[in-house]
């Protein structure tokens, strides 16, 4: 058994991925003809490569030779793997030939029959990790290069192992799939069961419309104008949410909108306590939670609070 740094122990062989694949990085960018022999292909970039496949846009093109073109061709069953934007993303190409691909892409291709969709799920368990974050350098705009790439350390099973643990995740991860178009189909479903319930409830014939404040609510709008400034946030603070935070029916507060103590003595109107209700004014409206947050929370301007009367 050997150890590998990012992923622990593993029972297979352990080689750097150079040595059971053919690494490529892509051509820097050419927006223009640079001689009469070069040619306008399309190409990928990064955001061209997503988890669940490459896209492909004819019309997102640049100038290469013609050995350009034949080098960086993409052939179906190549990884792609950003080597910037989000480092480490892959996907398999299934589509036409044609493309070439940019700097900020890697071409994978198996070398003695090593399969790229089990270097695909390699390289996903590795962007899943906080190595990366090490290998790239957080400090700085990261990027895997292909000094790095074809250094990493990957378990090296046989070509026909490789895959059969291909195969396996593939039928698992559709499944997996599957259940969770299912799961957001069923939570879509509830909500609008949900709406249907509270909309016939509220407009039945017997019930007579009654303002708010008539049933001993409260309605507060938070500060905004002459009594909040924006350069009033600061770090490490206490939360002052706005209809940006307001998610799934819950409070989401962020660590960029929170003011210091005393701002909050100064606008301790609009604090909020747990139960009340928060209704976003502006975006999305008609948004709204009730409040599970620690007590102490403010509202912003584009919010109203609805509690009892105070």
């Amino acid at each position: 058994m050997t150890s590998i740094p990012w992923l622990g122990e593993v029972w297979y062989p352990v080689a750097a991925a150079k040595h059971a694949f053919d690494i490529t990085l892509g051509k820097m960018h050419q927006a223009a003809s640079s001689s009469e022999a070069d040619t306008e292909v399309p190409y990928f970039k990064s955001v061209s490569i997503q988890w669940k496949g490459v896209q492909r846009d004819p019309n997102i093109r640049m100038w290469a030779t013609r050995t350009e073109i034949s080098e960086l061709t993409v052939q179906p069953g190549d990884l792609l793997i950003c080597e910037g934007g989000d480092v480490g993303r892959a996907a398999i190409y299934d589509g036409p030939e044609g493309f070439i691909f940019e700097k900020s892409v890697h071409r994978a291709r198996p070398v003695d029959s090593s399969d790229t969709r089990y270097l695909g799920y390699v390289v996903r368990s590795l962007h899943s990790s906080e190595w990366l974050d090490v290998l790239c350098n957080k400090a700085t705009i990261r990027h895997l290069t292909g000094e790095k790439l074809g250094a990493l350390e990957i378990p090296v099973p046989p070509p026909d192992e490789q895959r059969r643990i291909a195969d396996f995740l593939d039928v698992e991860t559709a499944r997996i799939d599957e259940l969770i178009r299912l799961r957001r189909q069923h939570v879509a479903l509830v909500n609008e069961r949900w709406e249907s319930v509270i909309h016939r409830e509220l407009s039945r014939p017997e019930s007579d419309p009654v303002e708010l404040r008539r049933l001993g609510a409260s309605v507060t709008t938070g500060p905004f104008g002459t009594v909040f400034n924006a350069s009033e946030y600061l770090h490490g603070g206490i939360p002052m949410v706005n209809p940006l935070h307001i998610k799934d029916g819950r409070i989401h507060p962020d660590e960029h909108h929170r003011v210091s103590p005393a701002t909050a003595t100064r606008l301790s109107r609009h604090q909020l306590k747990s139960g009340d209700l928060v209704v976003g004014r502006k975006g999305d409206l008609g948004v709204l939670i009730t409040s599970v947050v620690d007590a102490g929370v403010l509202i912003k301007g584009e919010d109203l609070r609805c509690g009892g009367a105070v």
